[in-house]
């Protein structure tokens, strides 16, 4: 993906002194009156296939604009610039690199590209110093289901009996292991009381990633609601069954 959109902005830096023109940033204001377009936007969110993705896994860098005035227009990947020109009309923000041509939904301080450079990614950009450049704006439902505290409920053993409520090590078998996730996405993990640490963590087709090596931690959610949590280090390999602190 990156490649492409890198090649196509390095095309652009030998045409940038050309002489580009654009009714973008008109929209009917005067010198004294402020674009609400002109600034600088930052890529916050990605998605691909239905799946949202951190827009730190989908590039390397940094990924944005600038509109200028006279529909100008400045992208940034990473350490590459490109020059271009923008305009926007019935709502849409259109930017043309190098005679490529990337169209935008504009929201309340968003820009939405549908498809970047027809690389098959949704990528949403937020205008600088607002709060649409948060990503735990664009929490999925999923995602917002799996903020908070949980606890253990049941544990199984690697070839044992099955689901058991007692654990060695532990009086309350709801102190086996906690997770805490939070809406930056790192997940605190909990075992037998002991703090492991504190981990990222990002969820696609129900499938929670959680990059810890050691100890191992996977994550499955269940359609009742509830979580399977693979947890293995030097001593043990375990499956917990995991609700949510609240759950009813």
């Amino acid at each position: 993906m990156r490649k492409r959109l890198s090649y196509l902005l390095v095309v652009a830096v030998f045409v940038s002194m050309l002489s580009l023109s654009g009714c973008g940033g008109g929209g009917g204001t005067t010198k004294s009156e402020a674009n609400p377009y002109e600034g600088k936007w930052v890529a916050v969110v990605a998605e691909a296939m239905g799946v949202q993705l951190p827009i730190e896994e989908c590039f390397e860098g940094d990924l944005s604009f600038e509109l200028n005035s006279g529909g100008k227009v400045v992208f940034h990947a990473d350490e590459e610039t490109g020059n271009g020109k923008w305009a926007v009309a019935d709502n849409k923000l259109t930017i043309t690199i190098q005679g490529e041509e990337m169209v935008a939904d504009v929201g309340e301080n968003t820009f939405t590209f549908d498809d970047l450079m027809d690389m098959g990614l949704k990528v949403i950009f937020g205008k600088e110093g607002t709060d649409a450049t948060n990503p735990e704006n664009y929490l999925t439902e999923d995602e917002l289901a799996l903020i908070g505290d949980w606890h253990s409920e049941t544990v199984e053993e690697l070839l044992g009996d099955g689901p058991q409520t007692t654990m060695d090590g532990v009086d309350n078998i709801n102190d086996a292991l906690r997770l805490t996730f939070a809406k930056d996405y790192t997940v605190k993990v909990v075992y037998k009381g002991q703090e492991m640490g504190t981990f990222k963590w990002s969820l696609v087709y129900g499938l929670c990633n959680v990059e810890s090596e050691n100890p191992s931690v996977y994550v499955a959610t269940n359609e009742d609601g509830s979580l399977n949590v693979d947890y293995s280090d030097d001593e043990d390999f375990l499956t917990f069954k995991c609700v949510k602190d609240d759950a009813k």
